[in-house]
């Protein structure tokens, strides 16, 4: 089972993250837009990854990938 919670921003993002491992919640991670920072997808497999920014500036952007919609039927 998971959760999925928003956070606001990638600055609440990050202590969200950091608060939820300090009390003791194993396997938490963040997934934040790119938005004007540099991507860290080369890191993911990473096992110390603890925040994910993937290559789209937002990440309403996969809605609007080709490859993405090809599979909707």
């Amino acid at each position: 089972m998971f959760q999925i919670l928003i956070a606001g921003s990638a600055e609440n993002l990050i202590s969200v993250v950091n608060d939820l491992q300090k009390n003791g919640y194993g396997h938490v991670f963040g997934f934040t837009d790119r938005d004007f920072r540099k991507t860290n997808r080369t890191s993911w497999n990473n096992p110390d990854m603890l925040i994910y920014k993937p290559d789209h500036f937002e990440i309403e952007n996969y809605l609007l990938e080709w490859e993405a919609l090809a599979g909707c039927d």
